[in-house]
């Protein structure tokens, strides 16, 4: 078998990222209030690829090791670039400067919990005005600030309540990732509906190669050795994959019907949507509903992940958020056992691996990633022994169980930690 992969992938639509500086009246934000107001925060940050240029213009203007910044980045692909600012930054100006990057698709969780605590971000990140809404009290007028200065293109910036929000420092546009190497194969084979990707020039014939290609995909399997179980990868619709069709692609209709209106600022929305381009958001949802392998009576259930269903190789990885996936004792809560009830029908997709979110005993305050007992099994999603069962029952269908374990991330609560900060002489829980 030569890749397990799919062929067509949906990327990021119209979308950008903002930068928010903190502010605000909230006593969860009151020690960031005083680190945001020092020049530090308005200098900080800007485009990463214009890192120098921004760290080069604040050491005239930023007093040195005045006040310090936290920045709290929600791509995980940027992480580095951030690090990079933030050290350039702190050796031209002496302010220490802290950047958290969010695990993939947490952001949202990251920074309500990362909010709530004293020393809160001075610097995050809001993609929309309804974000802008929700941190309203926690946010300054960006409005004239050397940050809002040095930018030159303010038209996604994000404006709420006669202020300046945020700021775009990120922008993404919308787009298909395609696998090349197995639309290339596909356009040699006899009858294919293109001769080469460049001849998907309209809506209707990226449609007719979908529709092609999901029809044929035992057939490519069989000439090519692939492993396709569809055109395009399955459209999620739990809150880490939603926002792929309810923001991204959603903005799309939304942004020509703004700009036909003649909108000045598309980020700031109408009272009223007209729906002049819903129907082409509806032909595309169609399309990638039906040209996948997805059963569309499940994908608000969480086991559906597009970028690993396009890289995946070898091990096809099905990833299970056990809170929401099967609950067997009627609290609401997915569990252990729900998951071990359910293996015959993931044994059935061609699954041979299991990813399973966060299942220790956690204080919940970060998704389960802030481990009070990495030894025990939170008793929401059953016993230990229920842990052993599910692994030998997996096992005996050939699938192996992965198990969420940030082993450096853990809660306050934690054993461990509590230990590490006392006096450790052998130094078991501290560097």
């Amino acid at each position: 078998m030569k890749k397990k992969v799919l062929s067509i992938v949906l990327g990021t639509t119209m979308a950008a990222s903002m930068l928010a500086a903190c502010g605000g009246s909230s006593s969860a934000a009151s020690s960031a209030s005083s680190a945001a107001s020092s020049s530090a925060v308005s200098e900080a940050v800007g485009s990463t690829s214009a890192a120098a240029d921004v760290a080069s213009d604040s050491t005239a203007k930023t007093s040195s090791g005045n006040g310090k910044v936290y920045l709290l980045n929600f791509k995980p692909e940027t992480d580095q670039a951030w690090q990079d600012l933030a050290k350039t930054y702190t050796d031209q100006t002496g302010v220490e400067v802290n950047v958290l990057t969010a695990a993939d698709g947490q952001y949202a969780t990251t920074l309500q919990s990362e909010m709530a605590k004293s020393e809160a971000p001075t610097i995050f990140n809001i993609g929309s005005s309804t974000d802008a809404q929700t941190w309203n009290d926690y946010t300054y007028d960006l409005k004239d600030s050397d940050l809002y200065n040095h930018v030159s293109d303010h038209s996604l910036d994000v404006n709420y309540d006669g202020k300046v929000a945020g700021i775009a420092n990120c922008y993404e546009a919308y787009g298909i990732i395609v696998n090349k190497t197995i639309l290339d194969d596909y356009c040699t084979m006899d009858n294919a509906v293109i001769s080469s990707i460049d001849d998907i020039d309209s809506f209707d014939k990226l449609k007719a190669v979908a529709d092609d290609i999901q029809a044929r995909k035992d057939d490519i399997n069989d000439q090519f050795g692939y492993d396709l179980t569809g055109a395009f990868t399955s459209a999620g619709l739990d809150d880490s994959s939603s926002w792929r069709f309810s923001g991204h692609l959603a903005n799309m209709p939304l942004y020509y019907e703004f700009k036909d209106d003649g909108l000045e600022d598309p980020t700031a929305g109408e009272a009223e949507i007209k729906g002049t381009y819903l129907d082409n958001f509806k032909k595309v949802w169609d399309m990638y509903v039906s040209d996948s392998g997805a059963d569309p009576k499940t994908l608000a259930g969480g086991t559906y992940n597009a970028e690993q269903e396009f890289g995946m190789e070898e091990a096809v990885f099905y990833q299970i958020y056990p809170s929401s996936y099967m609950d067997t004792d009627g609290n609401g809560i997915g569990d252990l056992p729900g998951i071990t009830q359910k293996l015959d029908y993931i044994k059935s997709l061609g699954v041979n691996a299991l990813w399973l979110n966060p299942i220790f005993e956690s204080g919940w305050f970060d998704g389960g990633y802030d481990v009070k007992d990495f030894y025990k099994v939170d008793p929401r999603f059953g016993t230990n022994t229920d842990l052993v069962t599910l692994v030998g029952e997996a096992h005996k269908r050939g699938i192996k169980v992965c198990l969420d374990l940030v082993a450096g991330h853990t809660s306050s609560e934690c054993e461990w930690f509590k230990a590490s900060a006392d006096k450790d002489p052998n130094g078991r829980y501290s560097d």
